[in-house]
């Protein structure tokens, strides 16, 4: 018995030395072995569990390698997309298109397609590309001027060709354009406003969606699956392409401003947004909120835990 106490005693203190280094990393872990005292609206797998007990006590020093490159530019930049690890382009405003072919060590500025801003750039593969574009609604413009249009480009950005996706919808702005492929894609914006092409963007339709917020990120994984995050904590899915988008849970505040996605797969997926919110899915389309449950875990300083 004797012997049973000084080892129940040891792993005390060894559970005590833990959370004194989890309170120097503004971290709290339950007195009992890889436990995570979680909000109980949690619906985060237990193996989930280990690996965030895990990672509460990794060292500081951790971090990305990211290094700054030149861009050759003062322009506000909006988006960056790369085809592969070498050849990227980035857009911003007042037209601004830069490209590059050696992974960004070098960037170089493109022949402007137009002089209003870039707000999103996708390229299906290296030679068909979509901009999105918006007019500055204090530019001078005539009555039936849209608000927001997109480019496209067949030869690798050499030359662009105005294309009309709003129809109607004069005033709507875009902010994203997504293709799955070089027939399917989708641009959408304020409003809930969504459009969707299924003939190289020949023509757009309109698809509904069970919001009017802000849409401003989006990722699909084929022609038919596909999720849109955005303001007031948007968070929708589909499954057949648009035909119909339905309302995903996103447990976080109704407020929460999301603003990008990203699936690997029809079951992983995360979403980014505003005061370092992260949502993880725990389930297919069930979002739960990361930055809830850090809060959750974090050391009460009115707390002893010697």
């Amino acid at each position: 018995m004797r012997d049973e106490s000084e080892v129940m005693n040891a792993e005390r203190r060894a559970m005590n030395k833990q959370l004194s280094i989890a309170h120097r990393s503004s971290f709290i872990i339950h007195h009992s072995p890889f436990r995570v005292l979680l909000h109980p609206s949690s619906l985060i797998p237990h193996p989930f569990l280990l690996l965030l007990s895990a990672f509460c006590l990794l060292p500081s020093t951790v971090s990305a390698a990211w290094a700054r490159q030149e861009s050759g530019t003062l322009t506000w930049l909006h988006a960056v997309y790369f085809v592969d690890e070498q050849r990227g382009w980035a857009v911003g405003g007042k037209g601004a298109l830069l490209a590059t072919t050696d992974g960004g060590a070098h960037w170089q500025a493109q022949r402007k397609p137009t002089a209003d801003s870039l707000r999103d750039v996708f390229f299906v593969n290296e030679q068909v590309g979509w901009l999105v574009c918006e007019r500055s609604m204090f530019d001078e413009h005539k009555l039936d001027d849209r608000r927001a249009y997109l480019l496209k480009t067949e030869t690798g950005g050499a030359s662009w060709q105005r294309v009309e996706a709003t129809g109607k919808d004069l005033e709507t702005v875009l902010v994203r354009v997504i293709f799955t492929d070089e027939q399917h894609g989708w641009t959408f914006g304020e409003e809930g406003a969504l459009y969707a092409t299924t003939d190289g963007g020949a023509t757009w339709t309109r698809q509904r969606v069970p919001t009017r917020h802000l849409l401003l990120g989006g990722a699909f994984l084929d022609q038919t699956q596909g999720w849109l995050v955005g303001a007031g904590a948007t968070a929708l899915f589909t499954t057949d392409g648009g035909a119909e988008w339905r309302a995903s849970s996103a447990l976080t505040d109704a407020s929460a401003r999301l603003n990008a996605v990203t699936f690997t797969d029809a079951r992983h997926g995360w979403a980014v947004g505003a005061k370092g919110v992260v949502l993880v899915t725990a389930a297919a389309y069930v979002l739960v909120n990361l930055v809830v449950d850090v809060l959750y875990v974090l050391i009460d300083p009115r707390i002893r835990y010697d």
